[in-house]
Parts: C-alpha cells; sequence; structure tokens
C-alpha cells in the first residue's frame, strides 16, 4: 500500500468491496456519497469489479469510517438474518 505525503496531508489508499449494485448509477451514488465526506481526495467507483477505490486524508478519516459510510449509504454487506421460525 502506497502512501503520499502532500501540502493537504499523508495521503493513503483503500479498496472497498461494494454490494448491492443495481446499475452504473448506483456506482455513482457512492461516489457522491465519499466526496462529501471530509478527508476524501479522490473516489472511483467501479460497478463490474464491484469495488469503489478511495484516496483519503489519514489526519481527517479513515478506513473504518469509510466502511461506515458505505454501510450507511446502502452499498456494504448485508447482516445475516434469521429466516427459521425456530431459530429465532
Amino acid at each position: 500500500m502506497s502512501t503520499t505525503t502532500t501540502n493537504a496531508g499523508v495521503i493513503k489508499p483503500v479498496t472497498l468491496p461494494l454490494f448491492n449494485l443495481s446499475c452504473s448509477a448506483d456506482a455513482q451514488v457512492v461516489e457522491r456519497v465519499f466526496k462529501r465526506e471530509p478527508g476524501v481526495v479522490k473516489v472511483y467507483a467501479n460497478p463490474a469489479t464491484e469495488k469503489v477505490y478511495i484516496e483519503y486524508e489519514v489526519a481527517l478519516t479513515n478506513p473504518d469510517k469509510l466502511r461506515n459510510i458505505l454501510q450507511e449509504a446502502g452499498f456494504g454487506p448485508k447482516k445475516a438474518q434469521v429466516s427459521c421460525r425456530h431459530c429465532r
């Protein structure tokens, strides 16, 4: 993993998996969500690979926070749901 230092601070890349994409417009939604996040320098959501590539400023955000944003936007992994009435 590479790290870049700029006038803005230390910038690191992270790649996160995307879930629940139904069309390429969803990738644009993902990009808009991350572009609003302080510290995100670059973002590219690729629906073909189902991944989002992010460059972020270390002082302002971190991978865990970015994963939470993805989850809240509805593009994170779904939590397992119990469907059997005996297992509830």
